[in-house]
């Protein structure tokens, strides 16, 4: 059921807002300790570079960070896409 203005009014007054806005909820992505499944790793290509053991991408935007997208030391970062992996088999015509 989609919430209505009087749910955005108790809302607001329980968290002591002084407007109606509806409050948003900010969700955030840190950093992880290690290279994400099919990230690039070192060597990175410039202008990407390694950090945690996988290439990322720093971009213009500051805090909260675009979908998709990492926060790291004040900045955002996105993740460099590794190789694809070629087959390793070639399939045989009949």
């Amino acid at each position: 059921m989609p919430a209505t203005v009087g749910d955005v009014v108790m809302a607001n007054m329980i968290a002591g807002a002084s407007t109606l806005r509806a409050q948003t909820i900010e969700r955030r992505l840190s950093m992880p300790d290690g290279p994400l499944e099919g990230q690039a790793k070192p060597p990175c290509q410039s202008p990407s570079r390694e950090i945690n053991g996988g290439c990322w991408l720093e971009l213009k935007d500051s805090p909260p960070c675009p979908k998709n997208s990492v926060e790291h030391k004040g900045g955002c970062y996105a993740p460099v896409q590794g190789a694809k992996k070629q087959p390793a088999s070639i399939r045989r015509q009949p």
